[in-house]
């Protein structure tokens, strides 16, 4: 992901990047926009995603999306490798972009850079789409969801 982060920084210095999670301090670079926060608690990633335009899972092994979701209700879209249940948060297109691989995940990240997609736009619908993620609303799918096997 820092890789491709500072291919699409050629086409746009202005992006940043956060890389969040108990490893990441190696690629602490602030000269190139590139900032470690490290573990957060739960108050500190709302106040990151707060001030975050798109959030970045470059995961191939994602299971529940916690984060995609986490940001998602705060209307912040994404742009996802296909893994686990990240395909049921992300309407490809409209709240964020679904991708194959890093190739893809690159192309994205290259458009929104170059300004040929406009985050803008996906932070509209993405705001829109987060209604439908509510806590209480989620709960309650799991909650049938669950009554139902037994």
């Amino acid at each position: 992901l820092v890789d491709i982060y500072l291919r699409a920084r050629r086409l746009n210095s202005s992006i940043k990047l956060n890389l969040i999670g108990r490893r990441g301090d190696r690629f602490n670079k602030t000269s190139v926009g590139i900032h470690w926060r490290g573990s957060l608690n739960a108050n500190d990633l709302i106040e990151v995603a707060r001030e975050t335009n798109l959030l970045v899972s470059a995961s191939k092994a994602e299971s529940a999306g916690l984060t995609v979701r986490e940001f998602g209700s705060l209307g912040v879209p994404s742009i996802a490798i296909r893994a686990g249940g990240i395909e049921n948060l992300i309407e490809d297109g409209f709240s964020g972009f679904l991708v194959d691989d890093e190739a893809g995940l690159e192309q994205k990240l290259t458009d929104l850079a170059s300004g040929r997609i406009q985050v803008s736009d996906l932070r509209t619908r993405a705001l829109e789409i987060s209604l439908n993620n509510k806590p209480e609303i989620i709960g309650q799918i799991y909650k049938d969801l669950y009554s139902s096997i037994h």
